[in-house]
C-alpha cells in the first residue's frame, strides 16, 4: 500500500470482484527503455503541448493544477525530466499529457493516457462491482502529466499522488479505495452507509446523524464539506431526494442547466463521436452520427418531460407481492438453419386475481423493422420492442398496480 501499484500491465487482484480474461493490445514487455528521448514518448507529447494555444480553458487549467499542489496531491512544476527522476527515484517513466474538459462552465484535468500507450499495455483482471470492495486498498502509484505553461511556452511537469484520471487502472484503484473506506464505515462504525462507485450516502436516525457526520468527516481528512450533506432532503446531481415525502425532485438551477442544454442542440443535423470513440474507432465514415428522425424527435420530449413530469415517487425497499408477471418473445428466422418467416413478437401476462392470463402476439411490419441498424441478427431490436407493446397494449391493466418482466 505505502509503495503504490502499478498503473501498467495486469491490473493487481482483489479476490472480491469475478475474474475477467482480457489481452492488452501491446505487451508491456515490448516498451522497451529507454522511454525518455529524442524520439521517444517524451518529444511526442512535448510537441503536442508545446502546439497547444494558450485560451482561458488553458489558464484555467493550470491554475487548477496549482491548486492540486497546495492541496498536497499533486507536486511540481518540474522543469525538466532529471527534476522529475530525482523526485521519483525511478529513471524510466512516461510523461502524460494534460487536457482541458469544460464541465458545467468549469474547467477538468483529464489526463491523455492513450497516446503514450499506457492504456493500451493494461490488462484487466477482474469485473468491478460497485456493491463490494476487495480487502485493502489500491492506488495507483504516481502519474506525470505535462501541462503547458501560460505565461510563455514552457512545459511543466507535474507528479500526481494518488490517481490519475485517464488512467484504465486508476479506474479499479480509485474506486477500490472508495469502496474499502464504506467498508470502514459499516464494518468498525456500523453505519448504514453505501457507496456507488465513488460517491457514497448513507441512512441515519436523528439520534445518530451528529456521530455519523462526525466520522465522515473524521475519515476524509481531506473531505470537501461543500459535498458532505446532513439533511432530509439531501441534492445530488440536482436531484432533490425528499426523504420525509418519499419523492425525488429536480431543483430549479438543475432544471433550466437541462433545459438550455437541450435547446443548444435542437436543430443539429450531426453529432461528433466522443473522444474515447475518435480515440479507438477505425471506421468514421459511416453515416451512425448523423441525427436521424428520432433522435431529432427526442430533445422535444425529454423537455417536455423535464417541464412537465411529476415527482418519482421513491419506493419503499420491502417484501412485496407482484400484481402481475409478464413474459415476452421475439423470433426473427435464422438464416444459418434456413428458417422462414415474417419477424414476430408475442407476450403472456399472468395476473394473480384474473382467471385466466392475457396474451397477444403479432407482426413487426416490414416497414418499421427495414428502419432499423442493419446486424447479423435482429432478434436484439425485436425483444426490445416487445415490452414497449405490452405497456401500450395493457396500459390501462397495468396502471398503478406492481408487475415485472
Amino acid at each position: 500500500l505505502r509503495q503504490g501499484f502499478p498503473v501498467v500491465g495486469d491490473s493487481q487482484r482483489s479476490g472480491c470482484w469475478p475474474p475477467f480474461v482480457y489481452k492488452p493490445k501491446l505487451q508491456f514487455l515490448h516498451l522497451k527503455p529507454p522511454w525518455i528521448g529524442p524520439g521517444s514518448f517524451d518529444g511526442k507529447i512535448f510537441r503536442r503541448c508545446n502546439s497547444v494555444p494558450v485560451s482561458d480553458q488553458l489558464m484555467s487549467l493550470w491554475k487548477a493544477t496549482m491548486e492540486d499542489v497546495m492541496e498536497g496531491s499533486t507536486v511540481g512544476p518540474f522543469g525538466s525530466e532529471a527534476d522529475v527522476a530525482d523526485f521519483s527515484g525511478c529513471s524510466y517513466w512516461i510523461p502524460t499529457q494534460r487536457l482541458e474538459v469544460v464541465q458545467k462552465n468549469t474547467v477538468r484535468g483529464c489526463d491523455s493516457a492513450t497516446s503514450n500507450l499506457i492504456n493500451k499495455t493494461t490488462a484487466i483482471t477482474e469485473k468491478l462491482r460497485s456493491s463490494s470492495s476487495p480487502r485493502r486498498t489500491w492506488i495507483s502509484q504516481f502519474c506525470v502529466s505535462c501541462v503547458p505553461g501560460v505565461a510563455a511556452v514552457i512545459v511543466g511537469y507535474f507528479v500526481m499522488i494518488g490517481h490519475s484520471f485517464g488512467l484504465v487502472a486508476a479506474v479499479y484503484n480509485y474506486n477500490c479505495r472508495s469502496a474499502m473506506i464504506n467498508d470502514v464505515f459499516v464494518q468498525i462504525f456500523e453505519m448504514v452507509a453505501f457507496n456507488f462507485y465513488d460517491d457514497k450516502y448513507g441512512f441515519e436516525t436523528d439520534l445518530t446523524a451528529p456521530p455519523a457526520k462526525f466520522a465522515n468527516e473524521t475519515i476524509h481528512a481531506l473531505f470537501d464539506e461543500k459535498k458532505l450533506q446532513l439533511s432530509r432532503s439531501p441534492v445530488i446531481l440536482g436531484v432533490t431526494f425528499n426523504l420525509e415525502a418519499l419523492v425525488l425532485g429536480i431543483k430549479d438551477q438543475r432544471q433550466q442547466e437541462l433545459l438550455e442544454t437541450i435547446d443548444s442542440v435542437r436543430g443539429w443535423t450531426s453529432v461528433l463521436p466522443p473522444l474515447s470513440e475518435c480515440q479507438s474507432m477505425k471506421d468514421l465514415r459511416s453515416d451512425h452520427m448523423e441525427v436521424n428522425p428520432a433522435i431529432a424527435r427526442s430533445p422535444r420530449f425529454w423537455r417536455r418531460l423535464i417541464q412537465l413530469g411529476p415527482p418519482r415517487e421513491i419506493s419503499l425497499r420491502a417484501p412485496k407481492s407482484s400484481d402481475l408477471v409478464i413474459f415476452t418473445d421475439g423470433f426473427t428466422p435464422d438464416r444459418r438453419k434456413e428458417e422462414a418467416g415474417p419477424d414476430r413478437i408475442g407476450a403472456v401476462v399472468l395476473d394473480r386475481r384474473a382467471p385466466a392470463p392475457k396474451q397477444f402476439s403479432g407482426i413487426i411490419p416490414s416497414e418499421i423493422s427495414e428502419k432499423w441498424l442493419k446486424r447479423k441478427t435482429q432478434i436484439v431490436p425485436i425483444e426490445m420492442i416487445a415490452p414497449i407493446l405490452v405497456l401500450e397494449t395493457f396500459r390501462d391493466h397495468l396502471r398503478d398496480r406492481m408487475f415485472f418482466f
